[in-house]
């Protein structure tokens, strides 16, 4: 899985949603 390090907003509304969904 790529994992955007270069843009912290994107990887935490990334985890947000998938945390959402769970």
């Amino acid at each position: 899985m790529f994992i955007p390090f270069s843009n912290q907003f994107i990887y935490n509304s990334f985890a947000t949603i998938c945390i959402a969904l769970s």
